[in-house]
């Protein structure tokens, strides 16, 4: 799908054609172009997350929401990531098979993606430690910060954040089950 192609569906692409600087609708359409989850969709998302991740926030009743704005955009990078990872593992595949004089390319490829991955990644991980310093204990800047670590190859990081994560289940599970 071609973002013109949605974009006229959209209520917030027709919102934000009408007052450009609305917040929420920045936000709304950066979160639909994130939810179709192919790589111009991504980006696109990512541009608008990059133009809105310092305004204001703040909801008359439920308080500052920047950390959801700012989990939203961690997201986007680690999905971008994901991309990168799976061409990573097919180039791991091809390497398995292939020849002398093919090694030496496929592994510069491979170079070139890791480090891609890597500077998405390492441009989500201070999101999610952010959105835990706004709204500690928040479960998807958990689960993001162990996937991104564990990606990057900080094992112990994303080990400890994995464990906190299953913590944070767990103690959530004992909670429903003592309410029911």
């Amino acid at each position: 799908l071609d973002l013109e192609d949605i974009k006229p569906w959209t209520r917030d692409a027709q919102l934000l054609e009408l007052e450009p600087g609305r917040p929420k609708a920045n936000w709304g359409l950066a979160k639909s172009l994130a939810m179709i989850g192919t790589p111009p969709s991504l980006r696109e998302s990512e541009m608008i997350f990059e133009k809105i991740k310092d305004w204001d926030w703040t909801h008359p009743t439920l308080g500052d929401r920047r950390f959801e704005v700012l989990k939203d955009f961690a997201e986007v990078y680690s999905q971008l990531a994901d991309y990168y990872d799976r061409d990573i593992r097919i180039l791991d595949d091809k390497l398995q098979q292939s020849d002398p004089i093919e090694t030496a390319r496929l592994r510069e490829q491979k170079q070139t993606q890791v480090a891609a991955r890597n500077a998405l990644l390492s441009k989500a991980i201070p999101l999610y430690e952010e959105v835990l310093a706004l709204n500690p204990g928040n479960p998807y800047a958990i689960a993001g910060l162990a996937k991104c670590h564990l990606m990057v190859g900080h094992d112990q990081r994303g080990l400890m954040f994995a464990r906190q994560y299953l913590q944070l289940t767990q103690t959530s599970q004992v909670g429903w089950q003592a309410q029911y």
